[in-house]
């Protein structure tokens, strides 16, 4: 059976407008991934200010990298 496509604009768009559309998409997968790094590095500051040990550290990255 054939996997079903992914849906597609319908109408054509300029290679000018697809740009700006890409770029728009590019600019906000950034913006969140700063914003993803700077929410693990506070954590990190937090546990550090706790005390905590490398352990506790390295399970707080493990449980961050499965999610």
């Amino acid at each position: 059976m054939k996997s079903p496509k992914s849906p597609r604009l319908t109408l054509p768009i300029s290679g000018e407008l697809r740009r700006r559309i890409n770029q728009a998409a590019h600019a906000e997968g950034l913006r969140q991934e700063i914003a993803a790094r700077a929410r693990i590095v506070q954590e990190l500051r937090l546990l550090a200010a706790k005390g905590a040990g490398a352990d506790a550290i390295g399970a707080y990255l493990d449980r961050v990298e499965r999610a």
